[in-house]
C-alpha cells in the first residue's frame, strides 16, 4: 500500500496494521486511535548514517550495534543500547541509525562468518527432519484405531518403511525383554537422543555467531574510543565478555547493559572542540649555515612567545613537532584569536629577538568538530579526523596567512579579513585570513 496520509481507508478506521513510511511528520496523526502502527523506513535512516561517515568521518556513525542474539528477556537492555550507541554527530546535529526494528535469536547475523550461518540452517533443518521421523515412527501405532487407514497410499509407504526398519534394528541388535518387543521404542529412543545432540550443536553455533558479533560490535566501540580510554571505559566490556555464559538469557542481557554503559561513558567525553596547527616557513633553510647557539635561542624563544599565546587564550591542550604545534580549544574564536597574535606579534619578536638572519614566517590552520576528549590523554595521542583536516589547511596555507573551512568561518563572530583562498582541502572550501602587514607586504611586493 502506497504512503499516503490522505488515503479515505484511514479515516474510515478500516485499515488497522503496520503501515510502512518515511519520516514525513503527517504520518503521526494517524496513530492517534491505536489502530495503525508506523514502522520507519530503515533505507531513509541507514543513508543518513552513510552520509555522516562520507562528510565527517565520524567512527560513531559506522558503530553497527545490532548484529546480536536476544531474547525476549533482552529487550529492555537493547533499547538502552539503541538509544546510547546510535547517536551520530553531524554538523553540531545529532541523527539516530537505526537497525532492525525486531531482532531474533534466529535472524541471520548480518558479518557473521557464512560457514556458521550456513551450519545453524542445516542443523535447523536437520532437526526438523528427525522431528517428522519421530511423527512417522509412532503413526503405526495409532493407524489402526482409524477404520480403512491402510486404504491410503501414504499411510501404507509409511508402514512398509517402518517394517523395514524394524527389522533391519532386529538384526543389528536384541530388541525383545522379556517378551516384550523394543524395536520400534530403540529407533524412538535413537531419533529423541538424534534430536538432542543436533539441538545442543545448533545452540553452540548461535552462541559462536553472537560472541563473534559481541567481539566485532566490541571492536567498533574500541577503534571509536580516544587514544587511553580503551582501558578505563572498556575494561568492564572486557571482563563481561570473558565472564558471560552465552547460554544465559540474563548475561547476554547484562553484557548490553554494560556495552550500553560504556557507549554513554564514551559520548560524554565528546565536546565540541577547536584545533590549531601552526609551523614554521622553512625551518631547515633558516638553520643552514646559522651558529647552533642563535638556532637554539631562537626557536626557544619562539616557543615561549607562542605557548604564552595559546594560554592566555584558553587552550586546553598543546603537542609540539620541532619546530611546529597542534592546539585544542574550547571555541572556534579562541583558536583563531590565538593564531592572529601569534602571526601579529612576530614583526616584533623579528625586529627585538631573533638573532638569526632569517625572519620567523608561520602557516596557520584551524578546524572544530564533534571529537571525543580525554583531559588524561596527551593531545600527541588524540586522533581524530577533525584533527588530522586542521594539519592539512596548515599545510596548504600561505606563509603569515590562517586557513580554515568556509563553514568554520559563518558562526564566528570576529571574522573580518577572511577571503575566499580559491582552494579545495579534504572537500571544503578553504578560507584565509592575512594580517595586515603581509597585505602591505605583497602590495609593495606587486
Amino acid at each position: 500500500m502506497r504512503s499516503d496520509p490522505d488515503r479515505s481507508s484511514f479515516h474510515r478506521g478500516s485499515f488497522k496494521r503496520v503501515l510502512h513510511v518515511d519520516g514525513y511528520a503527517g504520518f503521526e496523526r494517524l496513530t492517534a486511535n491505536g489502530d495503525i502502527v508506523l514502522a520507519a523506513c530503515r533505507a531513509h535512516t541507514r543513508r543518513k548514517s552513510y552520509e555522516i561517515v562520507d562528510a565527517t568521518g565520524s567512527p560513531i556513525a559506522q558503530i553497527n550495534p545490532f548484529g546480536l542474539i536476544i531474547d525476549s528477556t533482552s529487550v529492555d537492555a537493547l533499547s538502552e543500547l539503541r538509544r546510547s550507541i546510535c547517536a551520530c554527530d553531524n554538523a553540531g546535529g545529532r541523527h539516530s541509525q537505526f537497525g532492525r526494528k525486531k531482532l531474533m535469536a534466529k535472524t541471520l547475523i548480518p558479518g557473521s562468518p557464512l560457514h556458521l550461518r550456513l551450519a545453524r540452517f542445516l542443523l535447523g533443518l536437520l532437526n526438523a527432519i528427525l522431528l517428522i521421523a519421530l511423527v512417522l515412527v509412532l503413526l503405526p501405532l495409532i493407524t489402526h484405531y482409524f477404520k480403512h487407514a491402510n486404504s491410503y497410499w501414504w499411510i501404507e509407504a509409511v508402514e512398509a518403511f517402518d517394517a523395514r526398519m524394524i527389522r533391519w534394528i532386529k538384526s543389528v541388535i536384541p530388541t525383545n525383554f522379556k517378551g516384550h518387543e523394543l524395536a520400534r521404542w530403540f529407533l524412538v529412543g535413537g531419533i529423541l537422543v538424534g534430536r538432542i545432540w543436533v539441538d545442543n550443536l545448533r545452540r553452540k553455533v548461535s552462541i559462536a555467531i553472537y560472541r563473534r558479533a559481541m567481539q566485532r560490535d566490541f571492536e567498533a566501540l574500541k577503534s571509536a574510543a580516544p587514544a587511553g580510554a580503551d582501558e578505563r571505559v572498556l575494561a568492564p566490556v572486557k571482563e563481561k565478555m570473558k565472564a558471560m555464559d552465552a547460554r544465559s538469557a540474563k548475561s547476554r542481557a547484562e553484557l548490553l547493559k554494560v556495552m550500553a554503559e560504556a557507549k554513554r561513558q564514551l559520548e560524554s567525553m565528546g565536546r565540541d572542540l577547536a584545533f590549531l596547527s601552526i609551523d614554521v616557513v622553512d625551518s631547515t633553510k633558516m638553520k643552514l649555515g646559522e651558529d647552533k647557539t642563535f638556532i637554539e635561542h631562537d626557536f626557544h624563544e619562539y616557543k615561549n612567545l607562542v605557548d604564552g599565546k595559546l594560554r592566555s587564550n584558553g587552550s586546553l591542550k598543546a603537542a609540539w613537532t620541532p619546530d611546529g604545534v597542534m592546539a585544542c580549544f574550547p571555541t572556534i574564536d579562541a583558536a583563531l584569536k590565538a593564531a592572529k597574535e601569534v602571526i601579529s606579534s612576530l614583526d616584533a619578536f623579528n625586529a627585538r629577538v631573533k638573532m638569526i638572519k632569517s625572519n620567523f614566517n608561520v602557516r596557520c590552520g584551524v578546524n572544530a568538530g564533534h571529537v571525543y576528549y580525554d583531559e588524561q590523554t596527551p593531545m600527541e595521542e588524540m586522533s581524530d579526523r577533525v584533527i588530522d583536516i586542521a594539519g592539512h589547511m596548515q599545510k596548504y596555507a600561505l606563509p603569515g596567512t590562517i586557513a580554515c573551512a568556509k563553514q568554520i568561518i559563518e558562526p564566528v563572530q570576529q571574522r573580518g579579513g577572511f577571503s575566499d583562498a580559491g582552494k579545495v582541502v579534504d572537500g571544503y572550501e578553504v578560507y584565509q585570513w592575512t594580517s595586515t602587514s603581509h597585505q602591505q607586504d605583497d602590495r609593495a611586493a606587486s
